[in-house]
């Protein structure tokens, strides 16, 4: 049946079919082109993609290591205070045994002051008692003295008397 068939059937249906095909063509061109467009545009953002994220990456691992570094030195830091601080505890308990010592020995010279205060009370009052009995001994001799003078006086008068 398509062998009976005008001419112009096929050449008018071929033309057709070429148009067709023409136009499928370029629609499939159009979309390619808004395929590769879009393909090239996301290429594109994926570099971008990929230069920001190695740049991240990049500040990432500088930022890791100034705070590597700084994490070092501020351990560096915490040991030296840590020693600092052991040696000021043993400076601590060093002056606590010392001042514990010092007390001690505050206690011992405050007994050996009262005790030694208290000799010297007992030295004063054995000494006011020595003065007393010396100052009577004295008014004593004097008055024996006196007494003497006066013997001797009246001894003499009575010896010229007599003479």
């Amino acid at each position: 049946e398509a062998l009976k068939r005008d001419q112009s059937y096929w050449s008018t249906s071929l033309l057709k079919e070429v148009a067709d095909l023409k136009l499928k063509l370029e629609c499939k061109e159009t979309k390619e082109r808004n395929v590769r467009s879009k393909a090239t545009d996301l290429e594109a953002r994926l570099q971008e993609v990929t230069t920001s994220s190695n740049a991240a990456a990049a500040s990432f691992r500088e930022l890791t290591k100034e705070l590597q570094v700084e994490n070092a030195d501020l351990e560096e830091e915490i040991k030296d205070l840590k020693a600092k601080k052991s040696e000021s505890d043993r400076k601590i308990e060093r002056l606590e045994k010392q001042n514990k010592e010092l007390k001690g020995s505050i206690e011992d010279f405050e007994k050996r002051l009262e005790a030694i205060s208290g000799l010297f009370r007992a030295m004063e009052d054995q000494r006011l008692i020595i003065l007393r009995a010396t100052g009577d001994w004295e008014d004593t001799l004097q008055k024996a003295s006196d007494l003497v003078e006066e013997r001797e006086a009246v001894e003499a008068v009575l010896s010229k008397d007599f003479h």
